[in-house]
């Protein structure tokens, strides 16, 4: 299930925040990100 802080127009892009909070920015810990 993924809920959205605003409505999604359709075409629109959209970033999944794996924290679970919409302005946690600190690192995911649970895999690692390949730069």
């Amino acid at each position: 299930v993924f809920r959205a802080i605003k409505p999604i127009k359709k075409g629109e892009e959209i970033l999944v925040n794996y924290n679970g909070e919409p302005d946690d920015e600190s690192e995911i810990d649970w895999f690692e990100v390949k730069k």
